[in-house]
């Protein structure tokens, strides 16, 4: 039986995450998943693609909202972060203190610039911690972003993640992959959502539509895999694994892939144990 291992999510957008024994499905994904994020100039995202140092950025849940603080590995002198910087505690949503936030200001994720709401203590604290001009934005309800129309439906949406609204992983795919690993790794480097076990590894790779827990999910396309996943969580640390390896036998297309991206077609409440149903399943990507 397949089932859900665990579930994590990334209230900031290229920062840690933390795991959850449950969490409620709300449009954009799961609750309170990656609504901040960090943005430069003219609204940009920063993400660790162009900052490693956010792998510093540890986040907990709090009694009203989230803290965030650095890991101790960022107290090393190569870190070049603002040393001994108290935590940051964060709402959880615009509506729980819109008192904490300020102007609507204009963000960008790839080609889409939803309007969002600054935070200006935690802009602050990140450009002192990091040692250059960045502002803390929130994304309401209202901006959340439409899913690329070639592979959704309309209604579907998104919060600053990437591009779609979950990301799914399974335990048997990281286990084939770091029988290939001379240094196994953590399912914290794909940073899913959603792991799963109980399926055989890879399997992922043709399903088409599937119910986690009670909800209803489509499942449009693999995720193909970035530098990202090469920055070690906590201490920042760059490599060329696992990417080196997964080009190996998991690149077709010009990308290399590991996990699949999830859009959810109803709310609910997911949960640790919960069942997934595969419900119908597609022809491999790469082809016979």
């Amino acid at each position: 039986m397949i089932s859900i291992l665990s579930l994590f999510i990334y209230p900031i957008k290229g920062c840690g995450g933390y795991s959850l024994d449950s969490c409620r499905i709300v449009p954009g994904g799961l609750e309170n998943d990656r609504r901040y994020m960090i943005v430069g100039e003219q609204g940009r995202m920063v993400t660790r693609r162009e900052e490693a140092r956010l792998a510093f950025m540890e986040l907990s849940p709090s009694k009203t909202g989230f803290t965030v603080s650095l890991s101790k590995a960022s107290q090393s002198k190569a870190s070049s972060l603002e040393p001994q910087t108290s935590p940051l505690q964060l709402p959880k949503n615009l509506a729980d203190a819109p008192e904490e936030f300020s102007k609507w200001v204009e963000s960008s994720v790839w080609s889409d610039k939803p309007r969002a709401r600054m935070h200006p203590e935690g802009s602050r604290w990140l450009s002192r911690v990091l040692g250059r001009d960045l502002r803390l934005v929130y994304l309401p309800e209202e901006s959340l972003r439409q899913v690329n129309p070639k592979r959704a439906e309309p209604g579907d949406v998104v919060s600053f993640a990437d591009g779609y609204p979950l990301l799914l992983t399974s335990e048997s795919s990281l286990h084939d992959l770091n029988s290939r690993l001379d240094v196994p790794i953590g399912m914290e480097r794909f940073r899913p959502n959603v792991v799963v076990q109980g399926s055989e590894s890879f399997a992922e790779d043709t399903w088409a539509k599937v119910t986690l827990g009670g909800v209803p999910c489509a499942v449009p396309k693999l995720c193909d895999r970035c530098v990202v996943t090469t920055i070690s969580e906590g201490s920042g640390e760059k490599g060329k694994e696992p990417l080196k390896t997964l080009a190996t036998f998991r690149r077709w297309e010009g990308a290399v892939w590991f996990g699949t991206n999830v859009i959810p077609r109803g709310n609910g409440t997911l949960a640790r144990g919960d069942s997934v149903t595969v419900e119908e399943v597609r022809p491999h990507p790469k082809g016979p």
